[in-house]
């Protein structure tokens, strides 16, 4: 084709720099025409710097594939990391040369075909490469653990433990320090020691938070999950981490747990940490599993795809992704290229090509919406042949909003329950606690009132404000706690699809990121990802709580008879305007 266009025959010519300057020429590339340099490498790579050689279809292919035939085409099957495919140096105990289209264990790669420029590179032991340890067990922002499903669980076992058994023992034991209590009629000097002594105790509070938090955080990930990185070969590091985990995920349990007088919701709290926590023991134990079988075991041989850890997964996905894409250019390449009209007017290739592209119509595919992602998740297309993986803090996170979604319907039933079989009860206790609070010797100084007194006028304001009937606290509670619940699923729900579709923005250039002033931000402060999970996790717990309160308190209003009938004529009033 590249003769044809440019010296109006098929029959091969003698491959000369003169020739490679007409042939860039003639596609319009003058400039690439006047680099010597670029010619001579031109020359060279077509082995007609110092031979003669004929520019036809083996030369031209040579010329384009040469440094690609330096690549093994059996690595985007075999289940090995891109760093093993480049450096052929795996030290990698249980990923080195598993093929997934291979029946052989291991399938070394062809002498003949190794890469001709790394054989004059020292190899990984050598200073060409040199390896930083970065604890990958708890490497949350490269995601180079050997188990994913591990730190999702952990992640998961290690907020539920906090919330379950912690955040309560904390609050009793700060409740339990008082200061000097606030005057609310005494002037401000009067009350800065009240001011300091709240202040010291609330940033001494947060630092004791803080410290626990990391020891246990210490204790659940650093412990719980050393051994978790594919160069890991010592049997003793996953066995502290069984040991470790157990603990955990039990012994809370037993001390702080199984108490009668908990809530629904305390209950359901507990039975899920304990479930959460034996997913990671198992987990964890199945690394000592791995470790513990002889990479030559018949065991290995036949189920060698489970002992694959997470990273060589991982990039045999996009290895399969890039093939995938590379195959579809292809393809979209020969389709352009394809002569459809043997008598065309259009004399040259080049041309048919210029009009079948002009000819094909575009073709579109709807990405990014709920169910496509479903879909491709459920398929294995969206990492297979998008190339697209969700990191394990996403991962886990969701699974905590889930959790979030049930506990507030659970505790939103529980609370229901509550209210509608102890209705009067609750009036009574308002009742009693108004009388407690209320300091009646302070009041009788300014005006003459006895107990008896203020007991009747306390009941009569309790009569007329507290809601007469059951179903105007029943009805709001139960209806706030289910929009609440809704909106965190759903909230759930959609984590994972607008993932997908903000990222094929990305792709697309749909949403702009190069020319994007917060670009260079992103890329030199990755570690600030790791805000998102306390924003996914708190964020879908407080914002549904607030929609459910809201929604709550509005219907509250509509039903209470001290606002109903206000409520009733504005929305009369705006409904008829």
């Amino acid at each position: 084709m590249l003769l044809h266009d440019v010296t109006g025959s098929r029959q091969p010519k003698l491959l000369t720099k003169t020739l490679l300057r007409q042939i860039l020429c003639a596609y319009g590339e003058d400039a690439l025409a006047e680099d010597d340099e670029l010619i001579n490498q031109m020359m060279k790579q077509a082995g007609a710097l110092h031979h003669r050689v004929l520019l036809d279809a083996s030369t031209f292919l040579k010329a384009l594939t040469a440094d690609v035939q330096d690549f093994d085409v059996n690595n985007k099957d075999k289940l090995t990391t891109f760093f093993d495919d480049i450096m052929g140096n795996s030290n990698n105990n249980n990923e080195s040369g598993s093929n997934m289209n291979d029946s052989s264990h291991q399938k070394r790669r062809n002498p003949a075909k190794t890469m001709h420029w790394i054989d004059s590179l020292p190899k990984c032991s050598d200073s060409f490469v040199s390896t930083t340890f970065t604890a990958p067990h708890i490497d949350n922002t490269a995601d180079t653990f050997r188990s994913r499903p591990l730190v999702i669980w952990q992640w998961a076992f290690f907020i539920l433990s906090f919330q379950t058994y912690l955040i309560g023992e904390l609050n009793q034991k700060i409740s339990t320090f008082e200061c000097t209590e606030f005057d609310p009629l005494a002037s401000f000097g009067a009350n800065v020691g009240a001011f300091a002594c709240t202040l010291g105790w609330s940033v001494l509070s947060w630092v004791i938070i803080m410290l626990l938090m990391s020891t246990v955080g210490f204790f659940y990930f650093g412990l719980g999950g050393i051994g978790n990185n594919v160069d890991c070969n010592r049997l003793k590091y996953p066995a502290i981490g069984v040991l470790v985990s157990a603990l955990a995920a039990f012994l809370p349990f037993f001390l702080l747990a199984l108490d009668d007088q908990d809530p629904r919701q305390q209950h359901f709290l507990e039975i899920t940490t304990v479930v959460v926590g034996v997913f990671v023991v198992v987990l964890v134990f199945w690394h000592f599993v791995v470790l513990l079988i002889p990479e030559t075991s018949v065991l290995r041989k036949c189920f060698k795809s489970i002992f694959v850890s997470a990273t060589a997964r991982t990039e045999y996905n996009l290895k399969q992704a890039a093939v995938c894409k590379t195959k579809k250019m292809v393809e979209n390449a020969l389709e352009v290229h394809r002569v459809k009209k043997q008598e065309s007017v259009v004399p040259t290739h080049f041309g048919q090509a210029l009009l079948n592209f002009a000819e094909m119509t575009p073709k579109y595919e709807r990405i990014g919406s709920f169910w496509w992602t479903l879909r491709s998740i459920w398929n294995r297309s969206l990492s297979r042949h998008e190339g697209l993986l969700f990191p394990a803090r996403t991962m886990s996170t969701n699974f905590l909003q889930f959790v979030v979604a049930i506990f507030i319907l659970i505790a939103g039933i529980g609370m229901t329950i509550v209210v509608s079989s102890s209705f009067e009860d609750l009036r009574n206790a308002l009742i009693k606690s108004i009388v407690m609070v209320v300091d009646i010797d302070a009041i009788s100084e300014d005006i003459p009132l006895n107990q008896e007194v203020f007991n009747r006028v306390t009941e009569e304001a309790v009569r007329i404000f507290f809601p007469t009937d059951q179903y105007m606290v029943v009805v709001p509670l139960a209806t706030g706690a289910a929009i609440a619940f809704a909106a965190a699923f759903f909230i759930s729900i959609v984590v994972l699809p607008s993932t997908v579709s903000t990222t094929m923005k990305l792709r697309c250039g749909e949403l702009p990121f190069v020319l994007d002033p917060e670009a260079n931000l992103l890329r030199k402060t990755p570690d600030h990802t790791a805000f998102l999970r306390a924003q996914m996790y708190y964020g879908c717990f407080f914002a549904s709580l607030l929609l459910g309160g809201v929604c709550g308190i509005v219907l509250f209003l509509c039903l209470w008879q001290i606002t109903a009938a206000v409520v009733q004529l504005m929305a009369a009033q705006i409904l008829g305007k």
